[in-house]
């Protein structure tokens, strides 16, 4: 797929994919005990399991004060850091790292969605994990690169520029 038509395409997916989870923001304002839905193919009378995985995070929200915001998608994470929402996954056709970063529309119980940051010189082996620690928004991952054939790998964010991505242990 050609560089540009990705360019375009994954931000609007992700568009697609927060305006659906938005729905659910909205509708998770008044609770209800019904199962939630499984969507994909893996899911058969033998295996009830989605070939999904789920994220939560507590975020602020245009319409309400803050809402839960979950991103169902394999390969990624949320979090909050400096009253951001920061979402990294990892990108299907590079198996680099992708971050996002989702900013509550005013009014509206919907997000805009920017792509922020994108890492290549690795090609990543597991889902990202972020969490913030001592004022930098940090993502570790495992991770190929260079001479390392499996390492676990750290990057950081303080706000204004990203850190250079750290080898945090070999295996």
């Amino acid at each position: 797929m050609p560089q540009s038509v990705r360019k375009f395409l994954q931000p609007a997916l992700y568009l697609f994919v927060l305006t659906f989870c938005s729905v659910g923001v909205v509708s998770a304002q008044q609770p209800t005990m019904k199962p939630a839905p499984i969507f994909g193919s893996s899911f058969t009378a033998d295996n009830p399991f989605a070939d999904i995985s789920v994220t939560v995070a507590g975020v602020p929200n245009g319409a309400f004060k803050s809402a839960l915001l979950a991103v169902f998608a394999n390969d990624a994470s949320i979090t909050v850091f400096n009253d951001k929402i920061y979402i990294a996954y990892v990108d299907k056709e590079t198996q680099g790292l992708n971050v996002v970063v989702a900013e509550p529309i005013p009014g509206q119980p919907n997000y805009t969605l920017k792509l922020f940051h994108q890492e290549t010189a690795f090609k990543m082996t597991s889902s990202p994990t972020m969490s913030v620690y001592r004022g930098y928004l940090v993502i570790y991952f495992a991770a190929q690169a260079g001479t390392v054939p499996n390492g676990f790998f750290g990057v950081g964010f303080d706000g204004k520029k990203w850190l250079n991505m750290r080898e945090v242990a070999s295996f």
